[in-house]
């Protein structure tokens, strides 16, 4: 399981930057916030 959330958690910050291309960055600031509480 943790393996798991471990890979997901990089796939989730490079989607982050691409959303700052088409989304503000005040989405890429609240997916990245989650991720390091995660």
């Amino acid at each position: 399981m943790l393996s798991s959330q471990s890979a997901i958690q990089p796939i989730q910050i490079d989607m982050c930057i691409e959303l700052v291309d088409n989304v503000p960055e005040h989405v890429c600031g609240r997916i990245g916030k989650q991720v390091l509480k995660h």
